[in-house]
């Protein structure tokens, strides 16, 4: 009886500091959970329901389009994509990812808009972190969201001009 089995000398799981042999950290599943759901829903936002939305005739106002085109007939654009932006007093919780589709006169100025492409992120990321959720999901500041990132990047001087910011993908989260 003095020997006493191996087994019973063992010492308790985790106690060896081996994290793989005590209990799991609380806490960690719902962290997974919660980082899944949200990969998910970015996920549908940007391949599901932003496609159907730059499709649909509700989420261009009608005529514009026209109104906007180049003179001779053809459409000049540089578009920023997948914009991540955390918007104002959410903490990090909510993000908004959106597109900016920049209509220009030529394709001088496109090609100017491409190699300055760091600036103009720079500048809509800027616009874009100082909304509020109410701001942006206001369906009737859509114009004038379009209007002040418009002047935002006009302010980089460009030499061509640019005529007018469209939002083909716009996922708040």
């Amino acid at each position: 009886m003095a020997d006493k089995p191996e087994e019973a000398k063992k010492k308790p799981p985790g106690a060896d500091g081996d994290p793989e042999d005590g209990p799991e950290e609380k806490g960690k599943g719902p962290l997974i959970v919660m980082l899944l759901g949200l990969l998910i829903g970015v996920g549908a936002g940007v391949f599901v329901v932003g496609p159907m939305l730059a499709g649909s005739p509700e989420a261009t106002e009608t005529g514009e389009q026209e109104e906007h085109d180049a003179e001779d007939g053809e459409f000049h654009s540089h578009v920023v994509e997948g914009l991540i932006v955390n918007p104002a007093g959410t903490g990090g919780t909510r993000l908004l990812l959106i597109s900016v589709a920049i209509e220009v006169d030529s394709e001088t100025t496109v090609e100017e808009a491409a190699d300055r492409d760091p600036e103009i992120r720079d500048v809509l990321l800027s616009a874009l972190s100082t909304k509020t959720i109410d701001e942006l999901t206001d369906p009737g500041a859509r114009e004038a969201l379009r209007v002040e990132l418009l002047e935002a990047i006009r302010g980089l001087a460009f030499e061509g001009e640019l005529l007018y910011v469209h939002i083909p993908q716009f996922v708040v989260q």
